[in-house]
Order: structure tokens, then sequence, then C-alpha cells
């Protein structure tokens, strides 16, 4: 199973997403691995290096994967697709060729957007390029599904409510867990871990709620496949 997190606009918290979701499905037991697609910013590589020098035995695995944009088909699909029951990719944020090839390749695509007009319109734009990668899987034989994540939310300020409400207008899945703006996904990053691994409660159980929300998706897109 291939989950891709993408958005065509960088600073919305792509990599974080997709480094805590695979912290907190390792440590459920999944056999996983994080592919990071951004050659130039490399943020998942820098978190892994950082990982890397905290002892084995108090942290589950979650390797990392520096993926080449011109092999990302070999690498992803007949590579890491097959050592893995779970492929987590870190999309670079663009709209180019490779934001395509990605949509293709995934079981789930997962786009976390922040609550403004800019994210929606950038969503409206990326919902285009999904379509059309869509349609090209769906004549491979295979499907995809979209689900959006707000990122950085604040239940207390109007806009970012009314920007769910757009969301769901667009006709896009709408997670029902919203993540919250908190600093313990900053100093997770730093320290190379996920708030399932630090002290802050909340953070720990809104990325629970995602991941049980991800986990469902990914057992009913897994039983469709037969």
């Amino acid at each position: 199973m291939i989950i891709s997190v993408t958005n065509l606009k960088g600073g919305v918290g792509k990599s974080t997403l997709a480094q805590n979701l695979a912290v907190m499905l390792a440590k459920k037991g999944y056999s996983l691995c994080l592919a990071d697609t951004d050659v130039e910013q490399q943020t998942s590589m820098k978190w892994s290096g950082v990982r890397s020098s905290i002892e084995a035995s108090s942290v589950p695995e979650v390797p990392v994967f520096l993926i080449n944009p011109d092999t990302i088909s070999d690498q992803i699909l007949n590579k890491l697709g097959k050592k893995y029951d779970l492929v987590i990719i870190d999309g670079t944020p663009a709209l180019t060729e490779l934001t395509t090839r990605i949509i293709i390749m995934s079981d789930l695509v997962l786009t976390p957007i922040l609550a403004s007009a800019t994210d929606v319109w950038a969503l409206d734009t990326f919902l285009k390029r999904y379509t059309e990668a869509q349609i090209t899987k769906q004549a491979m034989g295979g499907t995809v599904e979209l689900c959006v994540v707000l990122n950085k939310y604040n239940d207390r300020v109007n806009l970012d409510r009314e920007i769910g409400e757009t969301i769901k207008e667009m006709g896009v899945k709408l997670f029902d867990t919203k993540v919250s703006s908190r600093v313990a996904y900053k100093e997770a990053t730093v320290q190379g871990l996920g708030v399932a691994e630090l002290k802050d409660k909340s953070a720990k159980a809104e990325m629970e709620a995602l991941t049980k929300e991800i986990e469902k998706t990914i057992k009913k897109l897994a039983k469709s496949k037969g």
C-alpha cells in the first residue's frame, strides 16, 4: 500500500505529517518506510539522520530513503513496495510531472492544507491534476483515493471552520481529525521523533485519531482491491 503526502504548496506541514504518521504506524507494528522525494530540501532525510542517533531499542525503526525523481517508479513500486507493507511518500510541493507520477503510484493521496484562501485555491488546482492522474490510473485498472487534512488548525477561529466547510463543498473527502498548531510538532522534528514519542498528550491524541482514520481508509482500499 502506497500513501503519498503531497500538496502544491510548501509550508503546509507535509513532511512533519508524513514523519508523524510513519512513527505512529510503525508503533502499531506496520512494516513501513518513508520515501523523501524532495531532493533539494531533504527534510525527512535530515529528520532520519537525527533519529538514527537515538538508541534503537527506544524507538521503532522508520527507514527513510531519498528517491531519485528519474527512477521513482522503479524505486517505489518494484523495490520498496515489495519490501514493505506501507510506503509513505513525502511528496515534493510542485505541479510537475513528478506530482502526477506520485499520484498514479499511490493508493491513497493525503493532502494537508492550511485554513487559508490561498490553500483552497491551490487545492482546486491540485484537484485538476489529481483527476487527470486518477483517470490514467483507472485506465490501468487501478484506483487512487484523495483525502484532505486541515493542518495547523484553530477551532476558535471562524475562518478555519469556514475553510473546512468550503473543502467539503468541493466534493473532497475531509478527515474529521484536525491537526492543531502545536510546539510539540516542531520539537519532534528537531529531535528526530514523532509526537507519539513526546509528552504532549493532546498532540499524541490527535495523531492517534488521524492514524485511525487513515487505517480505516487503507483497510477499505485493500478490501476493494481483493
